[in-house]
């Protein structure tokens, strides 16, 4: 610490003045340099109202702090006032010293023992008066009056923050923090004095939990990082890091504000705890200072100096920070800019400036703050997706009021900004595959009346329904109010549905996909039909009633799903009418059995309008029947069936009952199906029948089928097929075609083997088809 030559030079002798200067180069914090009590008179300059001197007579009263930024009159003031004192014949101070302290801190180590002489022969000095009044002028720093030898008043009020309700258990674990060392308890606690705030008490505990020291062991991580928070609270500057929670962040901000208003670098705003301004001056010299940086930070600041346009040549390759707010500005450059270091771009507050060209933002790729508030743009440029370290886009107050489309697609948006409701012009909204996307605050969708489009495919935000949606999460109950909707395509967090009016808003969407659960469907999306889809993926479907969503879907979509036999029994069961609107059904990755427990689950067929049919890795699926049987299927509308790993298939369907013919049926694709042995199931008294079971089945893909034998009955033929492809079918030996069948067949692809072992009726035929056979290897 530094400490005072003349006071020394006043109170002992000449001779202590030589070791005073001794104790200034060796302590730090102290004061510098004293004019002594018996210097010549002045004239006063200016008395000090009247506030001051009672806080002087006040015996209540024994330490005045006057605070302030440079320049506003705090040395004249306390000049004045040891003037006064000087004069003043009633003056109740037996000694009055002034000081004035030095910025600069010595770097000095000599003569301990000559220092602490020196502090105890003032202290005596000192002790002798019954009061005294030390004045310390140009203080920038802490000073330790008990190493000068300075005696010092009670404080009873030091620990007053500390006890408040909010303030208490943080102080305590600061103290626990402080392992009982009563420096570093001390050092806290003159840094945290008067402070209730409790984020900067929070952000105070967290700096000392995390700065631990690794050198020495014990002692170190409970002291070194105590006085490493102690060092850092006194600089005027600091870093957030961005990994750390949202909480520990913004405390962070909070503290290091506060810091600078401390130090008169920031002043409170209009509205005091949420803003803050800076004085001309200081702001003038920050500036300066940022601005003639040569290469770490260089900053280029035009603000509010009433610009119109702007010159790419003031863009410079060292820029690191760039504000032109609070301006006119209404055109920007489209080209010609090269900042590949600027990190933020500050264009708020210039209300003239209607468009940004897409030129412009490409010209700083490593931008992490943009700041367009207070603008009239009415759209976004596309080369904003091209800013891969944007962390803040800021369009507070924006005149964004008639955009239409607003594309954050494969972003890493975490939420969705507060104000977005006033979009009310805004008709499609993309954010699809924003994987960080967590938060949808209730209302901010549903407030966008004119809304056609949400896509929200590949994320991982689901809504919640009504009465269970957590903190964060909207509820698709609030979807009713986008009275514009045409297209919807979101997760969904549960299959309860409160009732099925809650979703009688769906009939008037033209395309949508809701999936509840996890689901791989997008890979599977193909046709027309998937336009209205439903999928649930990786549930327990046995005690769910899906009829809610089936009502107004063209598509569903099981995968992975457990329980589906009981599933099917209980939408045949409750269902009183059925999904005529359901025309693909897709079932994948099922280990259960679908044979109906007690016969035929519904009378009456509750897909009547079904055209796709895909199944795929059903382990224990032995026919299609069984579906049939579950849900009364006739698929007399049925255009294409696709089964795939279904190790446990013996055949596709039984011919009669409900299925006579499927006189629809265009396409037929069948895979790894090891058990499959024929195609069709026929009774004892259907066999000789020779009416086709797919008179109009036009293409049929087999691959992998060992056990197939057949594909109908011995006289059937397929008199419209114009593709057939066969691989890895051994046991086939007989085609489903004949002397006519040349005149519509166009395709017979298969294993040259195969084709050579094949029966015909005649040869004549064989000799007809002969021309259409490719053959593939194996």
């Amino acid at each position: 610490m530094e400490v005072v030559a003349s006071i020394v030079g006043a109170l002992i002798a000449e001779a202590a003045r030589h070791l005073c200067s001794r104790v200034y180069s060796t302590t730090r914090g102290c004061l510098a340099r004293i004019v002594a009590v018996s210097c010549a008179k002045r004239a006063v300059e200016h008395i000090p109202g009247p506030k001051i001197m009672d806080l002087l007579n006040d015996d209540g009263v024994r330490r005045i702090g006057i605070w302030g930024m440079g320049g506003v009159g705090k040395t004249t003031l306390v000049r004045n006032l040891n003037n006064k004192l000087r004069n003043d014949p009633n003056n109740t101070f037996g000694l009055v010293i002034w000081s004035t302290v030095s910025k600069e801190i010595g770097d000095g180590s000599e003569k301990d023992e000559s220092i602490q002489t020196l502090a105890i022969q003032l202290l005596q000095k000192l002790r002798k008066q019954d009061s005294f009044l030390l004045i310390l002028d140009d203080v920038w720093k802490g000073i330790d009056l008990d190493a000068l030898g300075v005696p010092q008043p009670e404080d009873t009020k030091g620990g007053m923050v500390a006890e408040l309700e909010h303030i208490k258990p943080l102080a305590e674990a600061i103290v626990q923090e402080c392992a009982g060392l009563p420096l570093a308890i001390n050092i806290m606690a003159t840094s945290m004095r008067g402070k209730q705030m409790v984020e900067l008490w929070k952000d105070a505990l967290n700096e000392l939990q995390k700065s631990v020291p690794s050198n020495i062991e014990g002692v170190e991580d409970k002291v070194y990082r105590t006085l490493k928070w102690s060092y850092d609270s006194l600089q005027a500057e600091g870093l957030i890091d961005e990994d750390q929670s949202y909480e520990v962040m913004y405390n962070r901000g909070f503290a290091l504000v506060e810091n600078l208003k401390d130090c008169c670098l920031l002043e409170h705003g209009s509205r005091k705890d949420t803003t803050v301004k800076m004085h001309d001056v200081v702001r003038d010299v920050a500036i300066w200072i940022a601005s003639s940086l040569e290469d770490e930070c260089k900053s280029l600041v035009q603000s509010g100096i009433g610009l119109s346009k702007i010159s790419e040549y003031k863009f410079t390759r060292s820029l690191k920070r760039i504000s032109f707010m609070n301006n006119q500005i209404s055109w920007l450059p489209d080209c010609g800019i090269n900042c590949p270091e600027a990190s933020a771009l500050l264009l708020q507050g210039n209300t003239p400036l209607e468009k940004v060209p897409e030129g412009f933002l490409r010209g700083f790729p490593a931008l992490k703050v943009l700041n367009l508030s207070g603008t009239r743009i009415q759209r976004l440029p596309l080369s904003l997706v091209h800013l891969g370290e944007l962390r803040a886009l800021l369009l507070r107050n924006c005149r964004l009021s008639r955009l239409q489309v607003l594309d954050c697609a494969s972003t890493n948006i975490k939420e969705l900004p507060e104000g977005m409701e006033q979009l009310s012009y805004l008709r499609e909204l993309h954010l699809s595959r924003t994987k960080q996307l967590t938060t949808i605050q209730a209302g901010v969708l549903s407030g966008l009346s004119s809304l056609e489009v949400l896509d929200m495919r590949g994320g991982n935000y689901k809504w919640g329904m009504k009465g269970k949606a957590k903190h964060g999460q909207a509820e698709f109950e609030e979807l009713a109010n986008l009275g514009q909707l045409t297209g919807l395509y979101i997760n969904v967090q549960s299959t309860k549905c409160p009732s099925l009016e809650s979703i009688d808003w769906i009939k008037r969407l033209k395309s949508f996909k809701i999936c509840v659960g996890l689901s791989i469907c997008d890979v599977y999306e193909h046709g027309h039909f998937d336009e209205r889809m439903m999928s649930f993926g990786h549930l327990d479907l046995s005690r769910e009633f899906l009829g809610w969503w089936l009502t107004n879907a063209s598509s569903l979509f099981l995968d992975s799903c457990r329980g589906l036999n009981l599933m099917l029994e209980t939408l045949a069961i409750s269902k009183v009418d059925c999904f005529a609107s359901l025309k693909k059904l897709t079932i994948m990755h099922s280990a259960t059995s679908f044979r109906p427990a007690g016969g035929c689950g519904s009378q009456y067929d509750l897909l009547p309008n079904l055209e796709e049919l895909y199944l795929h890795d059903l382990t224990f699926l032995e026919s299609i029947s069984e579906l049939v049987g579950h849900l009364g299927l006739r698929f007399s509308r049925l255009r294409v069936m696709e089964v795939t790993l279904c190790p446990s298939l013996k055949y596709l369907l039984a011919y009669g009952g409900f299925i006579l013919s499927l006189d629809n049926l265009d396409e037929v694709s069948l895979s790894h199906c090891e058990d499959l042995g024929d195609l069709f199931l026929y009774s004892s008294g259907d066999t000789s029948i020779s009416d086709p079971v797919v008179p109009n089945l036009r293409v049929i893909d087999l691959h992998g089928l060992p056990n197939l034998r057949t594909f109908c009955r011995q006289e059937e033929s397929w008199p419209h097929l114009e593709h057939l492809q066969v691989s890895r079918c051994g046991l086939l030996k007989k085609l489903p075609l004949n002397r006519q069948s040349a005149t519509t067949i166009k395709e017979i692809r298969g294993e040259l083997e195969w084709w050579n072992q094949l029966e015909w009726d005649d040869d004549s035929t064989r000799l007809s088809l002969q021309p259409f056979f490719q053959a593939h290897l194996v």
